[in-house]
């Protein structure tokens, strides 16, 4: 028991966790699936309390990933950081690439999707709605679909806003939702826990010295995705 008596088991992924750039007061994590980033109402044990009790230090959220979506997680270990990537990723300054499966695939290939969502608080659910609704904001999305299996196709997503569940509500939209992804669509929840959307990279130019700056995870070994492994690795 850990962390006023919130219990950290196997179950919930952290065995998976990795540091994978820590330098100048700035650090990116890998996420597994299932693993909420702050504490929430669950009370169940967090990403920021794990890394606090075995790393030691602050750890600051520069930006969030949903509980069952798995990948890079951008963190300030020094405050001073904090507005300064608040601000990047306000002005879309630094870019975010996922990778997703679906059972389905879209009528193009390749495109970009714009969508007006409304985020429902009692459903936890952003609702595709019309433009002219009083609450609506523009979500857009560039995609590619990379690879097919026999039942499956990889999508690579670049979202150009950050709005509420986007990816999850515009792929549930097209009639494509996310494997195991219940909650937009699909037909049944995955054996393992999560959903098969994984934030793959970030790139951004360094705020001080202006380097390029890139950080990538491979998604978690599931069968799916091993499926796909020459394709991700190739990327």
């Amino acid at each position: 028991m850990m962390s006023g008596g919130k219990s950290m088991t196997k179950h919930e992924g952290f065995e998976d966790v990795r540091i994978l750039y820590d330098e100048g007061g700035l650090a990116a994590v890998y996420k597994p699936p299932g693993v909420t980033v702050h504490p929430d109402r669950t009370g169940d044990y967090s990403l920021v309390e794990y890394l606090h009790a075995h790393y030691g230090g602050a750890w600051y959220v520069l930006h969030r990933i949903d509980r069952p979506v798995s990948g890079v997680l951008l963190m300030a270990r020094d405050r001073k950081w904090t507005a300064q990537y608040a601000d990047l990723f306000r002005q879309h300054k630094i870019e975010k690439y996922y990778l997703a499966l679906t059972r389905s695939r879209p009528e193009e290939e390749t495109g970009e999707l714009r969508h007006w969502l409304v985020k429902n608080e009692r459903m936890h659910k952003a609702i595709v709605v019309d433009e002219g609704h009083p609450r609506a904001r523009l979500a857009i999305t560039r995609y590619r679909v990379l690879a097919a299996s026999e039942h499956l196709y990889l999508w690579w997503l670049q979202p150009l806003t950050g709005r509420f569940h986007q990816l999850r509500a515009q792929l549930g939209a097209l009639s494509c939702p996310i494997r195991g992804d219940i909650k937009y669509g699909d037909k049944r929840t995955n054996r393992h826990v999560g959903i098969n959307l994984h934030a793959f990279r970030l790139q951004w130019a360094h705020p001080t010295d202006h380097r390029p700056m890139q950080v990538s995870a491979d998604p978690p070994p599931y069968p799916e995705w091993i499926a796909f492994e020459k394709i991700i690795s190739a990327l």
